[in-house]
């Protein structure tokens, strides 16, 4: 069986559907993403990670800089994605 057949199995059997309400609102600049931290919420996440920049803060020390800076959005930490591979690495390396 093909690894991507069997991981898309292996997914289906450990997830759960999760009923999102149209009314949720949350402090997203990009509308679209409400979905994501919606599901992430009902589902209990306690990290996201992404490198979608409309989840992150802008780095108050320097605000052109655009650097993404963790955020939270309730109990909801989210993080780049780098963060977690370089934490990762040093967990390897």
């Amino acid at each position: 069986m093909p690894e991507l057949l069997r991981y898309s199995q292996f997914l289906q059997d450990v997830s759960e559907i999760a009923l999102l309400d149209s009314v949720y609102i949350a402090p997203m600049r990009d509308a679209t993403d409400l979905a994501v931290l919606q599901t992430a919420e009902r589902g209990a996440a306690d990290i996201v990670c992404t490198r979608d920049a409309d989840f992150f803060t802008v780095e108050p020390a320097n605000p052109l800089s655009r650097k993404p800076t963790s955020s939270s959005y309730g109990r909801i930490i989210v993080f780049p994605v780098e963060v977690l591979l370089r934490r990762r690495g040093a967990l390897l390396g």
